[in-house]
């Protein structure tokens, strides 16, 4: 799957290169750039995040829709990812309800004491 992403010209020479029928787009794209990838190459996929779907023109999504070309929009999870499980931090307001004190908590779970007492702040515990 060839990631669309750069200037036009980039875009193009890169099509051009690869010739992947798959493409990924990670920026906007006027509907001229689009018609332009399409001359050299047949495109059979293209897949995009829901920001860059609406930023399309409609008169070129109804026109690959109509050429056989699959759109599909996935959600795509920016940002930093969590360092600690969802699991353990449910398990910081389990044990604090039972009564245990936050460095017993740190110690069960293998949490540094800081992050079990910032979870119980964030929470309100």
């Amino acid at each position: 799957m060839l990631e669309i992403k750069g200037s036009n010209r980039e875009v193009l020479e890169a099509v051009e290169q690869t010739r992947d029928p798959e493409l990924l787009l990670k920026r906007k794209v006027s509907a001229v750039l689009l018609a332009q990838i399409m001359q050299i190459v047949e495109i059979t996929k293209i897949v995009c995040s829901p920001a860059i779907y609406k930023s399309l023109p409609k008169s070129a999504i109804s026109a690959l829709e109509q050429m056989g070309v699959e759109i599909v929009v996935e959600e795509v999870k920016r940002g930093r990812p969590h360092m600690h499980a969802r699991e353990k931090l449910r398990m910081i307001a389990e044990l604090r309800g039972q009564g245990y004190a936050a460095p017993e908590i740190a110690r069960k779970l293998n949490l540094p004491l800081r992050t079990v007492y910032y979870h119980l702040r964030k929470r309100r515990l």
